[in-house]
């Protein structure tokens, strides 16, 4: 999977989310397809949806 999405120059931001989340294998996804892990939480998950936003050049509004 991770070659088709670095042949398509693709990029892939992961969010680990709860207790049960494999954050190791989130990790390695992200950073081989040239994204950004995040580990998130209720008191995080808009801050990261927005960070992840303002890498594509604009704010989604999310929560609003």
């Amino acid at each position: 999977m991770v070659e088709q999405v670095t042949a398509n120059n693709t990029t892939v931001f992961t969010v680990a989310y709860g207790n049960d989340a494999d954050e190791r294998t989130l990790s390695d996804i992200a950073y081989a397809a040239n994204g950004q892990a995040y580990l998130g939480d209720e008191a995080s998950i808009a801050d990261i949806y927005e960070e992840m936003s303002l890498a594509f050049g604009g704010a989604v509004g999310v929560g609003r």
